[in-house]
């Protein structure tokens, strides 16, 4: 059995939201604001695309200037990782939950693993793997899978956990997982999981029950 974790909205957190980050970061360098279903397309059609370093083909997109957009990128990076936290609840479950554990998640390669240094997450995963560097991203069963066969387990005996219903419960559901959805908020799931908690630390429970 192997428990896989999403990142962003999973582990870590932000103290203010990204959309309104990524605008200010923009009112500073003279650009157009974006909207946030605006940005959440293109940077879900980029991450989706395969392979990315960084948001700067997303933000040249958005701004038609190269120029303009490495500056907000760069500004953007450094920003958000200022507001950028690891939940008490993550931290707790990743040091105590036993078994197998992975680090799924959808981003550009430099952006995603500067988090994970940052925070120091590596130690707790047997397996990390990140859209951006592997060319593959959720929803899309294979990247499931390849961190399933990295540390030896099936997909019927493990699960994934997220946030995001349309990449983590759909994707959890299409490679074969148990998938858990975090809904730190209590809002109402647009998509039905599995198991939904509000709280990482539900999940020592519902392992036991299988």
């Amino acid at each position: 059995m192997a428990i896989l974790f999403d990142l962003d909205g999973t582990i870590l957190g932000t103290s203010e939201k990204k959309i309104d980050i990524l605008n200010r970061c923009a009112r500073e360098l003279g650009a157009p604001e974006v909207g946030k279903d605006e940005y959440s397309e293109v940077f879900d059609r980029y991450i989706q695309m395969g392979k990315i370093d960084t948001r700067k083909p997303i933000f040249e997109e958005l701004l038609g200037d190269g120029d303009l957009a490495e500056e907000l990128s760069e500004m953007y990076r450094i920003r958000s990782l200022e507001k950028t936290f690891v939940y008490p609840d993550a931290e707790e479950v990743l040091r105590n939950l036993p078994g197998k554990k992975g680090l799924v998640t959808n981003g550009p390669r430099l952006d995603q693993w500067e988090k994970i240094e940052r925070f120091d997450l590596s130690k707790y995963f047997d397996v990390i793997v990140v859209s951006g560097e592997v060319g593959v991203a959720k929803p899309d069963p294979q990247i499931f899978h390849l961190a399933l066969n990295s540390v030896g387990s099936s997909p019927g005996e493990s699960f994934h956990v997220g946030d995001f219903e349309n990449h983590d419960v759909i994707g959890a559901r299409k490679a074969g997982l148990t998938s858990v959805l975090i809904k730190r908020d209590g809002s109402p799931p647009r998509v039905r999981p599995d198991y939904e908690i509000r709280d990482l630390r539900e999940l020592y429970e519902l392992i036991q029950r299988r």
